[in-house]
């Protein structure tokens, strides 16, 4: 799919939350990827 991965995401504010401190940008990234890929 042609921009499915692109710098902003367009996404419902209802599923998204917070990051932790404890989490770099990179491994915050990664996690959705993860879950869909599961």
């Amino acid at each position: 799919v042609a921009g499915a991965n692109s710098e902003l995401h367009v996404v419902d504010e209802r599923i998204v939350g917070h990051m932790p401190k404890t989490l770099s940008f990179a491994h915050a990234a990664a996690l959705p990827l993860t879950a869909i890929t599961a």
